[in-house]
């Protein structure tokens, strides 16, 4: 029992984090520059609260463009907040017969980073998923933790996963949403 409350505090460690902070900091145009904030920070940034804020923000602007292939906006940002390094690894899929895309980012060096989201719409509705890394107890085979974002900010865990492709987390979250 003290294995899995462990797990489940760490698996999503960020939900009652304000991990972005840093990064907020140089939005606003305080004193904080991009190479004073950690790399794992950077990324939790873009991958947590940018992308779903334009998700959410933009009455579909974002997820019609991401669908379409225009991908400019999410590629400069990756750039300039984490690195062209960074930005250049991004891979950005159109769902055929969803409306949904994936997201593939590199290989997450922190916990809570992502390896893949997802980003759907239902009727009017959007969703925001992610599959982060995650740490493992035990003998468990955990890789990640499924998580998702609504359009109030709000971070849900929906529990670890054992699986590395893209393709399962996407069959994973097509099957539940």
């Amino acid at each position: 029992m003290f294995i899995v409350l462990i797990f489940l505090l760490s698996g999503c460690a960020a939900t009652n984090v304000k991990d972005g902070s840093d990064v907020d900091d140089i939005n606003e145009g305080k004193d904080a520059t991009v190479s004073e904030v950690p790399f794992s920070k950077r990324v939790y940034y873009l991958q947590h609260k940018l992308i779903s804020k334009w998700l959410f923000e933009t009455d579909g602007a974002f997820f019609f463009d991401m669908k379409n292939g225009n991908a400019s906006q999410l590629f400069q940002a990756a750039s300039e907040i984490v690195s062209p390094e960074y930005a250049d690894e991004l891979y950005i899929t159109p769902i055929e017969g969803r409306e949904a895309v994936s997201i593939r980012f590199s290989e997450p060096e922190a916990y809570a980073n992502c390896y893949y989201s997802i980003i759907t719409k239902d009727g009017d509705e959007f969703s925001y998923y992610t599959y982060e890394k995650a740490m493992s107890f035990g003998s468990e085979p955990v890789v990640g933790v499924v998580g998702g974002w609504d359009s109030k900010g709000d971070h849900s865990n929906y529990g670890p996963r054992s699986y590395r492709s893209e393709e399962d987390f996407i069959k994973d979250v097509l099957q539940s949403d």
